[in-house]
């Protein structure tokens, strides 16, 4: 049975400080009754696991705290911790006595690897005995979590449930400390399975994803799956299993589509027809396998800039090329770290504090790979004061609508008011 805490102090004064208050029955109830009960004084060990920085704060060091917590699975009844804030749980015994809080939910995921092929979960007898099942698991010369959690796993929904309801029976006639605390790991158990069945049509598939907008083509050059696939950065990630690692999406930047459209903003502009001058029937480009001799066109030689009407034929989803900007480019990168830690840390109650080392790891290589990258050559069409000018001149004479294909139409302005 493990406890996790967190001193400025020296080993030997904290715990000492320990020791007292297990005599005096004071201090941590469960750390007292376990002490007195199934162990002695003397059968406590410590094992330091980090050592942190003396400039951090009371609150970061209680958040490091608190993920080792959830990471050695020593919340209660677990373990002998019973508060962990960053959990929302206050008194984790009140907590798993009212169903109130799944604390099993609180700690990292376990991931499974089978071995062969097939489930896991057992053959049931129609008859199931959930009496003798939990009669059975207390039996055991060394209890696990590990071996509570196997033979629950194994159950099918109903089996749980009926397990889950003759412990909360059972807790109502104990009172001895050690049983009470394996049964109350059942019951949670029990419930985090349940809920897990409730849950499941709700779990989101988009967790894993790190979306990066895609502001330049820097961007692409850093190729972050093969950073974040780094030993070097991997091991530093918080997260275990398969959510250690991220997929990396893009947001990718506007197409020319919004800017090239006319056609919302003539209509709310409510022209009047007798106020413009009509060129049409003088055009080449008429429509003249109609009654009217309007200007309907999809044929983009009406455009005389070669530079503006090679882009347009590139299509309304094809994206203007950015202006290199390093700057830029670790900006995204570090605002979509910043929002996958936020996302990760609250789905895997983990204090966000615990993922910076991994931050820094990714942002010092993706710095050193920005460094190296040299200038590259860009054409960015529509920044470009002629080609602005131009094609202002063209809505103001013309409405552009798309037409399902690659280029867009072109209509006149006040062609809207004729029909």
């Amino acid at each position: 049975m493990q406890y996790v805490g967190q001193t400025i102090c020296t080993i030997a004064k904290r715990m000492s400080s320990h020791k007292s208050s297990i005599r005096k029955s004071t201090g941590c109830k469960v750390l007292s009754e376990h002490f007195s009960q199934v162990h002695s004084i003397e059968d406590m060990s410590i094992t330091p696991i980090e050592l942190l920085d003396k400039s951090l704060s009371l609150k970061d060091r209680e958040e490091i705290e608190e993920g080792w917590m959830r990471r050695l699975n020593t919340i209660y009844p677990y373990g002998l911790n019973v508060r962990a804030k960053t959990c929302n749980i206050m008194d984790a015994v009140t907590a798993v006595e009212t169903s109130k809080t799944v604390i099993y939910s609180k700690f990292e995921r376990l991931t499974i690897t089978r071995h062969k092929r097939g489930g896991a979960r057992q053959h049931q007898p129609n008859t199931f005995d959930a009496e003798q099942f939990i009669a059975n698991i207390l039996d055991c010369d060394n209890p696990t979590l590990r071996s509570f959690r196997t033979k629950i796993t194994q159950l099918n929904t109903e089996s749980i449930k009926l397990v889950y309801l003759a412990s909360i029976d059972k807790l109502k006639n104990t009172r001895d400390f050690r049983t009470i605390q394996l049964l109350r790991v059942i019951k949670d158990l029990c419930l985090f399975r349940c809920k897990s069945v409730w849950d499941k049509s709700r779990q989101s598939k988009c967790d894993q994803f790190l979306v990066v907008r895609f502001v330049n083509k820097y961007i692409e050059d850093l190729s972050l799956s093969k950073i974040m696939k780094e030993p070097s950065i991997s091991t530093l990630c918080p997260l275990r299993g398969n959510s250690s690692m991220p997929t990396i999406s893009y947001n990718y930047m506007p197409p020319i589509r919004s800017k090239i459209l006319n056609y919302r903003q003539t209509h709310q502009m409510n022209l009047n027809p007798t106020d413009m001058m009509c060129q049409c029937h003088n055009s080449p480009f008429k429509d003249s396998q109609h009654q009217h001799v309007y200007v309907v066109t999809g044929n983009l030689d009406i455009i005389e800039n070669i530079e503006l009407r090679s882009l347009l034929k590139k299509g309304l989803n094809y994206r203007d090329q950015a202006p290199p900007n390093k700057h830029k480019a670790l900006k995204a990168v570090t605002d979509a770290l910043n929002r996958y830690i936020n996302k990760k840390s609250n789905k895997a109650s983990l204090p966000v504090i615990m993922f910076a080392e991994w931050k820094d790891a990714v942002l010092t290589s993706v710095k050193n790979k920005l460094d190296g990258f040299p200038a590259y050559e860009y054409n960015a069409v529509l920044q470009k004061p002629s080609i602005i000018d131009e094609l202002t001149a063209l809505q103001d004479k013309f409405v552009f609508v798309p037409n399902g294909q690659l280029h867009p139409n072109i209509w006149p302005s006040y062609q809207e008011k004729h029909t």
